[in-house]
C-alpha cells in the first residue's frame, strides 16, 4: 500500500473484506493489524466472526486461543437511546434499570 498503514483504514479494509468474502486478503491485512495493534480486540473479533461465517472453526478457535495467550479481551459494546431528552446508555447484558421488567430477569 503506498500510503502509510493506518490502523483504521486497515480496519476499514478488513471489514470490507469480510462483506466480501475476501478470506485470503482479510488474513493478510489481520496479520499487519496484529503486528501494528496486537493489544486491540477489533481484529480478533472480527477475523474470528469472519470464520464463523464460513464455517472455518480450527481457523476461529485459533484466533480465540491467540486473543486469550495475548490476553486480549473483548470490550462489550454499547447502545445509547434518548427518550423524553435524556440518554440511556446500555450493553447487552445491563440489567441496571429500575423499570426493567421482572418477566425478562426470569427469562
Amino acid at each position: 500500500m503506498p500510503l502509510k498503514h493506518d490502523p483504521m483504514v486497515l480496519k476499514t479494509f478488513l471489514g470490507a473484506c469480510r462483506a466480501c468474502g475476501e478470506i485470503e486478503m482479510a488474513s493478510q491485512v489481520a496479520i499487519h493489524l496484529l503486528e501494528i495493534e496486537p493489544e486491540d480486540h477489533f481484529t480478533y473479533v472480527l477475523l474470528s466472526h469472519m470464520y464463523s461465517d464460513l464455517k472455518k472453526w480450527e481457523e476461529k478457535a485459533g484466533v480465540k486461543k491467540m486473543m486469550k495467550e495475548r490476553g486480549v479481551k473483548k470490550v462489550p459494546g454499547w447502545s445509547w437511546i434518548e427518550i423524553r431528552n435524556k440518554v440511556y446508555a446500555f450493553n447487552a447484558e445491563d440489567r441496571s434499570h429500575p423499570e426493567l421488567s421482572r418477566d425478562l430477569l426470569d427469562d
